[in-house]
């Protein structure tokens, strides 16, 4: 999958080539904050989805980012533990004389999980922008109405640009075209003289009468 910007607004239309097919879309995340919704994404992007009947890889697809927090596991480990046990907190409130060693090693293992953290996953909904004129107008307010006008004005532009090309495209097929009948016509032309020279050289040779 390829992609190519298209403008510089904050809601950024892209072009994207999914197998052989161009498609403008946008990132649904991206929509979402434009239109000010006050649901959180991941309920948002669902509810509209169901409204919309959207299929996946037609109206939309997924781009799934992962990424890993960088580790330090031995930064706060000097002085014999001593910085480490600080940063854990660990004392007499957070673990008594009655916890066995189980709940010790179950505590030091949930914080160094909180310190370092895991792989965390992102995951971005591209969305064409005839859906993403349906989620607009599913807002049902202003901001959803300024931007659906805003696709709206965006395709008309692009059907012009488009319109354009295929006249100017016309027009060089055209040239092409005579152009290649002029060619054809010398070719000809000077085919027809090699022949009347070669004929003529022939004649004088005498092996012509």
């Amino acid at each position: 999958m390829n992609e190519t910007k298209e403008n510089s607004h904050p809601l950024e239309i892209r072009t994207y080539l999914v197998g052989k097919e161009e498609i403008n879309a946008v990132n649904a995340r991206t929509l979402w904050r434009n239109l000010q919704s006050k649901q959180q994404f991941a309920d948002w992007i669902k509810r509209r989805l169901k409204d919309t009947l959207a299929e996946e890889n037609y109206d939309y697809f997924t781009i799934i980012e992962r990424t890993q927090p960088a580790k330090e596991p031995l930064q706060n480990c000097s002085n014999n533990g001593d910085d480490f046990k600080k940063s854990t907190k660990i004392n007499k409130e957070n673990i008594s004389e009655n916890h066995d060693n189980t709940r010790f090693h179950h505590f030091m293992k949930s914080n160094q999980t909180n310190n370092y953290g895991g792989d965390k996953k992102s995951v971005d909904y591209i969305i064409t922008l005839d859906l993403a004129k349906e989620f607009a107008m599913l807002e049902k307010n202003q901001k959803g109405k300024e931007i659906r006008r805003y696709f709206i004005e965006f395709e008309k532009k692009m059907k012009e640009k488009m319109k354009d090309f295929d006249e100017r495209l016309k027009e060089q097929r055209n040239w092409t075209r005579q152009l290649q009948e002029k060619f054809d016509k010398l070719s000809k032309h000077f085919r027809a003289m090699e022949v009347k020279q070669e004929y003529e050289a022939l004649k004088k040779e005498g092996y012509i009468f």
